[in-house]
């Protein structure tokens, strides 16, 4: 029963894509299920009697504060979405719905106010609410995919300026309704600085490099990282990037890259070289590509879901282009673990469709060494794209 529970739920709601988007996640069926249930959930909330306009405009702000609180969980993965193990594209999903609902109600409650009290240009608490739901539009125009990935660097450090911008007008705007207002502004500030501090303490104690390596491809590049310490690597993996010896704005900016290989030993358990396969484009990782050969990263990881391939007697692994640096670590894991005779996977195939020709020799020295290791994997299969 709970077999056919769990084939169901996923074959009929959590694959199935209900949105597609081409320039970003597409939405599943139980996301949209999600979705539906939480915009109910706001609206019932906004809607409970008394229905007056001055009851409406105060739960309207409450819902606005009250849906600003898990935004300040963290700007990416947060401690909480790394121990409860949700995926990173499940996460961001999250925070960008939850901060589309915090802006609505916003708006509402802005407009609500104008209806009932008008405008008085004296008053700080209207030019405050206004500034800050002006705050909160431009943080979602900004925040639109087409922007966000033109100019990602500064959007990313656009967007905490402006949301810290909108707490600390929110305290003002609330500063004369009394100290009981400032129960979810105050949360929220407190979720921010602890994860800040916990942010802090991962940099200053968490994992650094003393050997780095770049090997220059054409659009990509392959950096090769000597841990200090050893960790247990697992596919599905992410690191947070920051640089020591970049720009100077480089150190206050850091980078998700998901690993692409490691070095091992067929008799541990640990690996103490990572490798990272980087599609080089303007920012960040062109500085990377073209910076000076003894430079110094910081890493702020591991992060990520592991999703236990292993369990399953044939695994068929497909990219495109960048998209095989996220799944070659699971064909070295699976291989690895069937070495040590601990999983039941007896196939492996490996899809990967080429958007140019020359991104072969991105990972075509890789397959070679997963076929050395294992007889038992089948032919990689490499596509070209025709188009």
């Amino acid at each position: 029963m709970i077999i056919y529970f769990r084939y169901f739920f996923l074959s009929q709601l959590i694959y199935p894509i209900f949105i597609p988007r081409r320039y970003y996640n597409s939405i599943t069926r139980f996301q949209f299920l999600l979705l539906v249930l939480y915009g109910i959930a706001n609206g019932l909330c906004l809607l409970l009697p008394p229905l007056t306009v001055n009851a409406a405009r105060s739960r309207a702000g409450f819902m606005a504060c009250f849906n600003m609180l898990p935004l300040f969980l963290g700007e990416r993965t947060s401690v909480i979405a790394k121990i409860v193990n949700i995926p990173l594209t499940s996460y961001f999903f999250a925070h960008h719905w939850i901060g589309r609902m915090a802006i609505l109600h916003s708006f509402i409650h802005m407009f609500l106010a104008i209806a009932s009290k008008g405008y008085d240009s004296r008053s700080i608490q209207s030019k405050t609410g206004i500034f800050a739901s002006t705050t909160m539009l431009v943080i979602f125009a900004s925040s639109i995919y087409p922007i966000r990935k033109r100019v990602f660097e500064v959007f990313f450090r656009l967007h905490q300026f402006l949301a810290i911008l909108v707490l600390g007008l929110t305290f003002w705007h609330l500063f004369p309704l009394g100290w009981e207002r400032y129960i979810y502004p105050t949360i929220a500030l407190c979720l921010w600085m602890l994860h800040m501090a916990y942010r802090l303490s991962r940099h200053n104690i968490g994992t650094r490099t003393h050997n780095f390596h770049i090997q220059k491809y054409q659009r990509a590049v392959e950096v090769k990282v000597d841990l200090e310490g050893r960790f247990h690597p697992k596919p599905g993996q992410f690191f947070y990037v920051q640089s020591e010896t970049l720009q100077a704005y480089d150190k206050f900016q850091s980078h998700p890259f998901m690993i692409f290989w490691w070095e091992e030993d067929l008799t541990q358990t640990f690996s103490s070289t990572i490798t990272f396969l980087i599609e080089t484009k303007l920012g960040f990782t062109l500085r990377l590509a073209n910076g000076a050969p003894h430079q110094r990263i910081s890493l702020d990881g591991p992060h990520g879901q592991n999703i236990p391939a292993e369990e399953y007697d044939t695994v068929i692994l497909a990219a495109k282009g960048i998209g095989i640096a996220g799944v070659l670590a699971y064909a070295q894991y699976l291989i690895w673990m069937k070495s040590r005779k601990r999983i039941r996977t007896r196939k492996v195939d490996i899809y990967w469709e080429l958007e140019e020709n020359q991104q072969e020799v991105w990972a075509g020295h890789y397959f070679n060494k997963l076929e050395d290791q294992s007889s038992k994997v089948t032919m990689i299969n490499c596509l070209l794209d025709q188009y």
